[in-house]
C-alpha cells in the first residue's frame, strides 16, 4: 500500500547517481497559521532545515521493500508567509552492514491541515551539495560504511529540476520515537586529544577560528594505544573524518555520521583557536523502569551494563556504537531480554523484531544484519530469532506480533528441517554462510569469512548448531501452540543422533575433529533436553570444560544451570562478578565485546557491546 500523505508525490533525485553523494532539495511553501506537517523518506539519511535552522534529522533505517516514511509536525518552526524547507540527503550507495545497496531517491509532501500543499516531482528544485566531497568513497569500517570531507570554502551553486526515479512505495511511518539530542561535551582549543572520560555516542560540533584555509583531520577511538595516542587505523578500518576550514570563523555540525567514542583527536595544519570542538550526545528516549533491589557489591556491574544498553540502542539495537552500529539478531535478543526489565518501551522491541523479519532472504534465512545486501549470513542467528520472538510474547503478552513474523519463523524452521541429511543431523552450512557460534576456540570459524564459492566443501557437523536447533524447535513448538497449529517433531530421534555423534567417552565434543568440549555445548545439550543427565551441568560448575563460554552466550549456560538446580544461583552471581569486576578494575565504563577487551581482534575489540549486558537480566531475576 502507499501512504495517503505521499500518494501524489514522486520519488526524485538529482541528475547524478554516484555513490557517496549529497543532494539538496529546495522546497518553498506558504504558512497560513494552520497545522503544517512534512512527510518524507529517502534512501540513506537526511537533515532538514527550515529557514536555515535544523528541525529534523535521521531516516529510520529500512529496506528497499520495506520503506519507512518520517512524519513531523513543523507548525511551531514556521513563520508567517513564505518559508523555505531544505532537505539534504546523503546517499552512500555502497553495501555495508548498515546499508542495503539500492538506487537513490527522495520523496516528500508538505501538508496544511492534512491537505498537500507541496509535493516531490520533477519541478522540485535540487542540486548536488557543493560542500561535501561527493564521490569521496572513504571507508570507516565495512560495517558502518563511509566517512566524509566537508569543505567550508566552497561557494553556493544553482538549483535545477529533479528527475523522477523508480523506487518502492512507503509502507509505514516510523514505528519508534525519534532520537533526542542531549548534552554538548566540548573542549576549548587548542588541544590535541579530547578525553570525554567515558564512552559517549553523538555528533561532532565545531566553532573556532582559523587564519588560513586548511584541512583538519578528526580521528576517534574507545581507547588509547601503547603510545597514549588515538588508534585511527585498525587493520583496514579508518576512524576519521575531515573538515576543510575557511579563513575566519568556522561553525559546523554533522548529523549524518554518529560517533561512538571516548577519545577525539584533532590534527590541523595550522593553529585553530578561540573556540571549541565538541560531541553532542544523542540517545533514544527510553522510559526507565525502577532498579532492582541490588546489593551494593553488584551496583557497579549493573551500571556498566545498563550504560551499554543505552549506548547500543538508537533507531534500532546496535552491537556497538564505535566499530559497527549493526543490528544482529543475537545481539538484539540479549538487549531485548534485558530491556524488558530496564525500560518501559515494548513498542521498541516490537519494531526491532518486525524489522529483523523483513530481512528474510530467498534461502529462508535472515541476513547477517537487518539492513544489508551482503551475501554472507550466520545461520545460527536465524534460529535465535525464534527464541527472541517467544521471549517478546512471554514478557509483553503481545501475541499480535505473530501476525507479522510467524511466516518468517516457519520458513526458517522449514529450511533447517530440509537440511537434515541421511545421518539424521544438520551439517555445517557451505559458502556463503558463516558457521559462527561464539568467539571461542573451535566455535568461531572465522576463516569462513573469506572463503569463496569455488572453495571445496567438506561435510562436517557441529554440536552447537544441532543442539541449538533442538532448542529453537522447542520454542517454535510453543509458538505453534499460541497459534493453535499442530506441531510434530521427533525430538528423541534427533537427540539420539546428537548423542551418538558428539558424546565421546561421557564428554560432549564440539565437533568430530576435536576432543574439546565447551561450557556452551554442555549448556545447550542440557537446556534443549538432548541430555538431561545433571553431570552435563556439573562439569560446567566444576570447571571441567575445556572451552569457557563467551560473554554473549553466558545466558544459555546460566539458564541450563538454573534449570538443573536453583542452587546454582550463587555460581551465576560469582561468575558474573569475576568477569565483570575484571572489566571495571581495568577502567571499563560499559561492558566489553569479549573478556579480552580492546586487545581482541588485533586491536579492534569493542569496549561497549550490548550483547554482553546480560547481568542486567539475571540481577533483575534474582533481586526483584
Amino acid at each position: 500500500m502507499d501512504l495517503l500523505d505521499l500518494q501524489y508525490s514522486q520519488w526524485i533525485w538529482v541528475d547524478k547517481n554516484d555513490s557517496d553523494s549529497y543532494a539538496d532539495f529546495y522546497i518553498p511553501f506558504r504558512f497560513n497559521g494552520k497545522k503544517t506537517e512534512m512527510v518524507l523518506s529517502c534512501d540513506g539519511n537526511y537533515v532538514a532545515e527550515l529557514n536555515g535552522d535544523m528541525i529534523d534529522f535521521g531516516q529510520y533505517p529500512d529496506l528497499p521493500h520495506y520503506k519507512i516514511a518520517e512524519r513531523k509536525d513543523i507548525t511551531r518552526f514556521c513563520k508567517n508567509g513564505e518559508n523555505i524547507l531544505k532537505v539534504t540527503v546523503w546517499y552512500q550507495g555502497v553495501a555495508s552492514s548498515n546499508n542495503f545497496l539500492s538506487n537513490p531517491g527522495f520523496i516528500y509532501s508538505v501538508l496544511e491541515d492534512g491537505v498537500v500543499i507541496s509535493k516531490s516531482g520533477e519541478d522540485t528544485l535540487s542540486r548536488i551539495n557543493p560542500y561535501y566531497k561527493n564521490g569521496y568513497g572513504k571507508w570507516i569500517t565495512p560495517q558502518i560504511g563511509l566517512s566524509y570531507l566537508f569543505d567550508s570554502t566552497k561557494a553556493e551553486t544553482e538549483y535545477g529540476k529533479s528527475k523522477v526515479v523508480t523506487k518502492e512505495k512507503c509502507v509505514a511511518y516510523r514505528p519508534v520515537e525519534k532520537l533526542v539530542l542531549g548534552k554538548l561535551h566540548k573542549k576549548d582549543l587548542p588541544f590535541s586529544i579530547f578525553d570525554l572520560r567515558d564512552e559517549k555516542v553523538g555528533y561532532i560540533e565545531l566553532d573556532f577560528y582559523s587564519d588560513k584555509v586548511q584541512v583538519i583531520t578528526f580521528s576517534y577511538s574507545e581507547h588509547l594505544n601503547k603510545e597514549s595516542d588515538v588508534q585511527r587505523h585498525v587493520a583496514i578500518r579508518d576512524f576519521s573524518f575531515e573538515y576543510r576550514a575557511k579563513k575566519g570563523r568556522n561553525v559546523y555540525k554533522n548529523m549524518f555520521l554518529r560517533l561512538g567514542l571516548r577519545y577525539l583527536k584533532v590534527e590541523s595544519e595550522y593553529p585553530i583557536y578561540n573556540g571549541y570542538v565538541g560531541i553532542r550526545e544523542v540517545s533514544y528516549p527510553f522510559k526507565n523502569n525502577p532498579l532492582p533491589n541490588l546489593p551494593a557489591k553488584y551496583k557497579n556491574i549493573y551500571d556498566i551494563c545498563l550504560n551499554a544498553l543505552k549506548l547500543c540502542a538508537h533507531d534500532h539495537y546496535e552491537d556497538n556504537p564505535w566499530r559497527e552500529q549493526s543490528m544482529y539478531v543475537m545481539d538484539s535478543r540479549n538487549q531485548m531480554l534485558c530491556g524488558y526489565y530496564t525500560f518501559d518501551n515494548n513498542d521498541y522491541q516490537r519494531a526491532n523484531i518486525v524489522t529483523i523479519s523483513k530481512s528474510i532472504r530467498d534461502d529462508d534465512l535472515l541476513s547477517i544484519t537487518a539492513h544489508t545486501s551482503k551475501k554472507m549470513t550466520i545461520p545460527l542467528f536465524s534460529l535465535c530469532f525464534i527464541i527472541c520472538v517467544y521471549e517478546y510474547i512471554e514478557h509483553t503478552g503481545d501475541k499480535t506480533v505473530l501476525d507479522e513474523v510467524f511466516e518468517v519463523l516457519t520458513r526458517i524452521i522449514g529450511e533447517y528441517l530440509n537440511r537434515i541429511d541421511k545421518n539424521g543431523l544438520i551439517p555445517n552450512f557451505p559458502y556463503p554462510y558463516w558457521n559462527f557460534f561464539e568467539w571461542t576456540e573451535e566455535s568461531n570459524n572465522e576463516t569462513e569469512i573469506g572463503r569463496k564459492n569455488n572453495d571445496g566443501y567438506k561435510t562436517e557437523y557441529s554440536l552447537l548448531l544441532n543442539s541449538f536447533f533442538v532448542l529453537a524447535m522447542r520454542y517454535y513448538e510453543k509458538l505453534c501452540g499460541i497459534r493453535k497449529i499442530e506441531f510434530s517433531f521427533d525430538y528423541e530421534n534427533f537427540s539420539s543422533k546428537v548423542r551418538e555423534r558428539f558424546n565421546k567417552n561421557g564428554r560432549y565434543v564440539l565437533n568430530e575433529n576435536t576432543s574439546l568440549n565447551s561450557e556452551l555445548g554442555n549448556g545447550l545439550v542440557y537446556l534443549s533436553g538432548i541430555d538431561c543427565d545433571k553431570k552435563v551441568v556439573e562439569d560446567i560448575a566444576g570447571s571441567l570444560c575445556d572451552v569457557k563460554v563467551s560473554l554473549p552466550m553466558i545466558g544459555f549456560v546460566y539458564d541450563a544451570m538454573l534449570k538443573c538446580n536453583s542452587g546454582y544461583k550463587e555460581y551465576v552471581l560469582k561468575d558474573i562478578t569475576e568477569k565483570y569486576q575484571y572489566m571495571i578494575d581495568k577502567g571499563a565504563t560499559t561492558c566489553w565485546e569479549t573478556i579480552k577487551g580492546a586487545e581482541d581482534f588485533l586491536g579492534a575489540g569493542s569496549l561497549c557491546h550490548g550483547w554482553s549486558a546480560l547481568p542486567v537480566y539475571y540481577f533483575n531475576l534474582f533481586f526483584k
